[in-house]
């Protein structure tokens, strides 16, 4: 997260630590470091589906 942090590209990071950019990416979605349109998107089916779930 301080490489982010620092404002390194994806890619920086994955080179730095020997990761893929999209594993980075993960990574930071996970830790709720990385936000975009898109991942606000999914997170937010994510919750819809959850709570039709816990209504079956």
């Amino acid at each position: 997260m301080a490489l982010y942090d620092s404002e390194m590209s994806l890619q920086a990071i994955g080179e730095e630590l020997g990761l893929n950019p999209i594993k980075v990416r993960k990574l930071l979605i996970t830790a709720g470091v990385y936000e975009s349109e898109v991942v606000e998107k999914v997170q937010a089916t994510f919750q819809e589906l959850l709570i039709e779930a816990r209504k079956c």
